[in-house]
């Protein structure tokens, strides 16, 4: 009698086991399901992807076969160089649609197509966002003068923006390349653009608080540079990195989008500025106001009611900007949405940021290597790249030694009184003249950054880049000829021409993005590199461009000083 109890309970284990185990075989059997039906969706979009991407690439691969033919007994064996091609994204190209063979066409549909335009257009709208709060400190120069009237800082302050931007940048995007590896591009990309946003809405913020004085707005401009530059930072690092696994022609997206937003403030803070002038604004008056490093005058206003317009017209200028910065977010959530980037990114070996945002608990989505890699060292990266990073560095060290702390403080020669004692034209006046000459720079830079479309003037031979990159230092002492002034030199001038001046801005620009832009085209397309090692390639060549800008924003200083004989920190 008591034998039956345990037999019982021993019956119901074997039971409990038994229905244990085949609740963990149904569970698995369900995972092993919903894998297979993802796997089958990831292998039809890839199917479906594969001729556009294929056609696009396979002249690059061609280039770095006969490159690597040297080095095939330190690769791997033809069956797995073969797995590698298959799994392989290079370069594509917009245009790269249009280019397949017929037989192709019936399988890259128009909205594939479409796909491709639409993620080279994303990109180019983050490409504005990273230089937006730049353009943003800069061409609204003439507001933050405004607010630091009577300080010691009145005239010098551009070069302090600008030394502390990219100071700033060279550090962040230091740390950036250094964590690339383990960060989450994902969060990067958003937590940098909701910094840049909070940077636009508090300088926008200053212009409604009038009681600032110019002491405490200084370390404001300052910290908002700052800020300005990790937010900066941080976006390329993630942007240029991921641009690379698409090809050149979507890092050039990237590069034009830089220009046009470069552009496109300058129009419309000149827009502004013209807007407050009146049909007698070039008068003579006591009243003084500056632009970068540049003292004008005003009319006719007192300068209270000056500096409202001012203040109102930055406003405006820091709103619109704001909501251009909040914009590229929604272009980032659009083109990670699309089924092309998701092919690109997946078959890279890439975490694919949607991944994360279908996590719970929002950590990385897991990763799947199309290949296994040995850690990319950025030594031999440099290696391969170095001459092409030298010059990049070169090409901006050369562009912000004298831009905008030199060509800002060049004034229209045409600046004074006719013979009839009438005043000249307002587009004369420094408070036009000045923002003209942004306006020109950032315009030509922007097509300079265009111009690597056009097949004919491509280059990509790293020795000719290097030797024109070390050309423009000729402009440097072209500069110093022409009409600067305002506490920088009262030398007459030798070139006493505006068209010569604004000539050699143009060219000065068009150059320094033409280059800039060929340079950072082919290193990413450099046949040593392989195939994961080309987002390291993009981020040392950026980083190698914002050392530029950093030493070259330093050495503005020494330039000014060698022509002005004065503290150039203070004067």
């Amino acid at each position: 009698m008591l034998a039956a109890p345990s037999a019982y309970l021993k019956r119901l284990t074997k039971y409990g086991d038994a229905a244990a185990q085949l609740a963990s075989t149904a569970t698995e059997r369900v995972h092993e399901i919903e894998d297979e039906s993802t796997s089958e969706a990831q292998d039809q979009l890839d199917h479906e992807y594969e001729p556009l991407i294929h056609s696009t690439h396979s002249e690059q691969s061609r280039k770095s076969d006969r490159t690597g033919r040297s080095k095939q007994n330190s690769r791997p064996d033809p069956a797995s160089r073969a797995q590698s091609q298959r799994s392989r994204v290079s370069y594509t190209s917009v245009e790269g649609a249009a280019s397949l063979a017929p037989s192709e066409t019936g399988t890259v549909t128009r909205m594939k197509r479409l796909e491709m335009a639409v993620s080279y257009i994303c990109f180019f709208i983050l490409g504005t966002t990273i230089l937006l709060s730049w353009n943003a400190l800069i061409v609204a120069s003439s507001y933050f003068q405004s607010r630091l009237l009577g300080s010691q800082f009145e005239t010098s302050f551009a070069s302090w923006v600008a030394m502390t931007f990219t100071t700033g940048n060279l550090i962040f995007l230091a740390h950036a390349n250094y964590t690339q590896a383990k960060a989450n591009p994902n969060t990067r990309i958003f937590i940098s653009v909701i910094a840049i946003i909070l940077v636009l809405a508090l300088l926008a913020i200053t212009t409604r608080i009038e009681s600032i004085s110019a002491t405490a707005f200084f370390p404001i401009l300052i910290a908002c540079s700052f800020l300005s530059a990790a937010g900066a930072s941080y976006l390329q690092n993630a942007i240029v990195a991921l641009s690379a696994l698409f090809g050149p022609s979507y890092l050039q997206g990237i590069l034009s989008g830089q220009g046009a937003i470069g552009a496109l403030v300058s129009v419309i803070q000149f827009a502004s500025a013209y807007g407050g002038l009146k049909e007698d604004d070039t008068s003579d008056s006591s009243a003084v106001l500056a632009a970068p490093q540049v003292v004008f005058t005003t009319t006719d206003s007192p300068i209270d009611d000056y500096v409202d317009k001012l203040r109102d017209s930055a406003f405006i200028f820091f709103i619109v900007a704001t909501a251009m910065a909040a914009g590229s977010l929604v272009a980032y959530v659009i083109l990670m949405r699309m089924p092309y980037f998701r092919v690109v990114v997946r078959s890279s070996g890439v975490d694919d940021p949607n991944d994360d945002l279908e996590h719970s608990d929002g950590g990385m989505g897991t990763k799947q290597p199309a290949e296994e890699h040995e850690p990319v060292s950025f030594r031999v990266v440099f290696g391969k790249v170095r001459l092409l990073a030298l010059s990049v560095f070169y090409v901006f060290f050369v562009t912000l030694s004298v831009f905008p702390s030199i060509t800002a403080s060049v004034l229209s020669v045409n600046d004074k009184p006719g013979s009839d004692g009438k005043s000249p034209p307002a587009i004369f006046t420094p408070v036009l003249f000045v923002p003209l000459g942004f306006i020109i720079f950032n315009v030509g830079d922007w097509i300079g950054r265009a111009m690597p479309q056009i097949p004919l003037l491509n280059f990509h031979a790293p020795k000719a880049l290097a030797i024109v990159s070390v050309a423009r230092t000729a402009f440097v002492p072209l500069f110093l000829f022409c009409n600067v002034t305002a506490g920088v030199s009262e030398a007459p001038p030798i070139f006493d021409s505006d068209t010569i001046f604004l000539l050699l801005l143009l060219l000065f620009a068009i150059s320094n993005g033409y280059i800039s832009t060929l340079i950072m085209i082919t290193g990413v397309g450099t046949p040593e590199l392989e195939q994961h090692e080309i987002d390291t390639a993009a981020t040392l060549l950026a980083f190698a461009l914002t050392a530029g800008l950093a030493l070259g924003s330093f050495a503005s200083f020494g330039v000014r000083a060698s022509i002005c004989r004065c503290n150039p920190f203070l004067q």
